[in-house]
């Protein structure tokens, strides 16, 4: 990630204004430059929304209270931690798209993954249309064969 002065000296070569005299995060010039390369062309693709993957937490590491409430909510959900990538998943009309967690270096968007999953492009999801899935993607060994 670049310093700080990095990226308020990038926001200023392309045009982006920043609020003077306030304190500025990383995070937000970040999103600033994403929105900036967002409006630029996508290879003709739709662009997709920026969401910042959420961070899972272990159950066992929550105060008691959090605990229940999160037990009882329907606002959450869990599932045991594997050892995949994480992907969010977009599901658009004009098929299904992937990104990753990471952003590209250049951009500030997030990694796109779709040619990396083409089996799954295609998979009819339009029950789901505009809906964004953030988990994990995970092959379990044994279909995978190695002997090959």
């Amino acid at each position: 990630m670049k310093k700080l002065s990095e990226l308020i000296k990038e926001c200023r070569e392309k045009g982006i204004s920043i609020t003077e005299g306030n304190k500025v995060s990383k995070e937000y010039l970040v999103s600033r430059l994403a929105e900036f390369h967002l409006q630029r062309d996508q290879r003709g693709l739709q662009p997709l929304e920026q969401i910042t993957p959420q961070l899972a937490k272990d159950i066992a590491d929550l105060s008691e209270k959090e605990r229940e409430e999160a037990l009882r909510s329907d606002r959450f959900a869990a599932g045991e931690k594997k050892n995949g990538i994480r992907g969010i998943l977009h599901i658009r009309p004009e098929g299904n798209r992937f990104t990753s967690r990471n952003r590209r270096a250049n951009t500030y968007l997030l990694n796109e993954l779709t040619d990396n999953v083409p089996h799954l492009k295609n998979l009819d999801m339009r029950a789901f249309e505009g809906s964004i899935f953030d988990g994990e993607l995970y092959l379990p060994s044994e279909f995978v064969n190695s002997t090959a």
